[in-house]
């Protein structure tokens, strides 16, 4: 994983191309200091459960993302945008 000062250089250094980024973590349970083994989702029963991968994204992942790759299932009527 890239440390955050060798990031933040590279975005100055590129900043003239770069028109917008977001950012993707690696699954949570493979980074030994995140001390996660694993994830459960569940109903509130706890009836149903399933293995699940979490992943830590930017807010603005979505600005960043190609339109083709964005199809959610739900879209609220408020004025924030998907991020938020």
């Amino acid at each position: 994983m890239i440390s955050p000062e060798k990031f933040d250089r590279i975005l100055k250094f590129n900043s003239p191309l770069i028109e917008a980024f977001g950012f993707i973590t690696p699954k949570l349970s493979s980074l030994p200091d995140a001390e996660i083994t694993n994830s459960k989702f569940s109903d509130s029963a706890r009836i149903f459960t399933q293995d699940i991968d979490v992943y830590g994204v930017q807010p603005s992942v979505f600005d960043a993302a190609l339109e083709d790759f964005i199809d959610p299932a739900w879209v609220s009527r408020s004025k924030l945008s998907l991020g938020d």
